[in-house]
C-alpha cells in the first residue's frame, strides 16, 4: 500500500509525503491526464525556445519542480498515471533534455544545455510514422510560467515531441520511462 499523497495544484502535483522508500512516486488521478494520446494539449503560449530545446532545464528556477506522467496503451487509451516527487521529475527531467549531442562533460556547460541547431534538428528527425502505438505523456510544472508537455510515442514510432519540434527518442528517455512502474 502506498504511504504517499499528491494533490493537484493546476497541471502540477505538489508531493505531501514519500511513499514506500522513497520511491519518488504516487498514483495520479486520471483527471490529471488527456482523455487519449491523441488528445495531448501543448500549452499555448508556450515556454520560449521550445523550438531549440525539448524542454528547459537549469538551475532553480528553470528547472521543473514536478510531473505527471500519463501512459496510454496501442489505440490510445489511458492505462495509469503517476505523479513524481521533485527528486523523481529532476530525473526524467535530465534525460528529456539531454542534447542530442549529449550532456557536456564541463559540470558548468551541463547546467545550461546548448540550444539545438537546424542541422541537429534535422539529423534527429525520426522517420514518418502513423501507427497508433503506446505513448507516454510528460506534463513538467514550472515555479513560474506555463507548464511543458512532452508526448513521447513508443514501438515503432519512438519519437517525441514538445508540440514544436519533434525528434526520435533517444535511448536515456526511453530508458528513464521503463524504470518507472506501468500502473493500470
Amino acid at each position: 500500500m502506498l504511504a504517499g499523497v499528491a494533490i493537484g495544484v493546476g497541471l502540477g502535483w505538489w508531493w505531501l509525503a514519500g511513499g514506500p522508500a522513497g520511491q519518488g512516486y504516487a498514483p495520479a488521478p486520471a483527471s490529471a491526464c488527456p482523455a487519449t494520446s491523441a488528445s495531448t494539449i501543448f500549452p499555448v503560449p508556450a515556454r520560449d525556445r521550445l523550438d531549440r530545446f525539448v524542454l528547459p532545464v537549469g538551475p532553480v528556477p528553470v528547472a521543473p519542480l514536478t510531473a505527471t506522467v500519463c501512459r496510454y496503451a496501442a489505440g490510445g487509451r489511458l492505462a495509469g498515471a503517476l505523479a513524481l516527487d521533485p527528486g523523481r521529475t529532476a530525473s526524467l527531467a535530465a534525460a528529456v533534455a539531454t542534447p542530442v549531442t549529449g550532456w557536456p562533460d564541463d559540470a558548468l556547460a551541463a547546467k545550461r544545455p546548448p540550444a539545438l541547431t537546424d542541422a541537429q534538428l534535422d539529423a534527429a528527425k525520426p522517420p514518418g510514422c502513423s501507427p497508433d502505438g503506446s505513448a507516454v505523456v510528460l506534463t513538467f510544472a514550472y515555479p513560474h510560467g506555463p507548464p511543458v508537455v512532452v508526448r513521447v510515442r513508443e514501438g515503432p514510432c519512438a519519437d517525441l515531441t514538445n508540440g514544436t519540434i519533434i525528434l526520435r527518442t533517444p535511448p536515456v528517455v526511453a530508458d528513464a520511462l521503463a524504470a518507472l512502474p506501468r500502473l493500470g
